[in-house]
């Protein structure tokens, strides 16, 4: 199995306004290989709307990062972790995502070696601006 297909991964995380009002955005984790399977394509009825839903399995190296709230991003499409299952003696994992018809919306903030989100002392998220 070759691993020749770059993919972004991305966590998904919840960030607190000075109003209360949480919102939902993701954080670069890390650039990784995959050897990537693309499955059939199926159509759901969700929301009142006809939505196509696409299902790519995505082998990787084993690391203990990966986990079901994350997102990756591949050829420009982002797709939502549903499954990570290990595949030989810890050398692969193989991770089942569905894509997902919306873009994400990406903000820069600091993370641990984990990449578990770092807080002030009041328990604010630390997010990096530009200036």
């Amino acid at each position: 199995m070759t691993l020749n297909h770059p993919i972004l991964i991305y966590n998904r995380t919840t960030l607190k306004q000075g109003t209360g009002e949480e919102l939902e955005k993701y954080v670069f984790l890390q650039l990784a290989w995959a050897y990537a399977n693309t499955k059939t394509g199926r159509e759901a009825f969700m929301a009142g709307k006809t939505t196509a839903i696409n299902t790519v399995i995505f082998n990787v190296y084993w690391d203990t990062i990966y986990n079901e709230r994350q997102v990756i991003e591949w050829e420009g499409k982002y797709y939502d972790i549903e499954h990570i299952a290990p595949r030989g003696q810890q050398e692969y994992l193989e991770i089942t995502a569905t894509w997902r018809e919306e873009t994400i919306e990406t903000v820069d903030i600091v993370v641990d070696e984990q990449g578990n989100t770092l807080t002030d002392e009041s328990g604010n998220t630390i997010i990096l601006w530009e200036q």
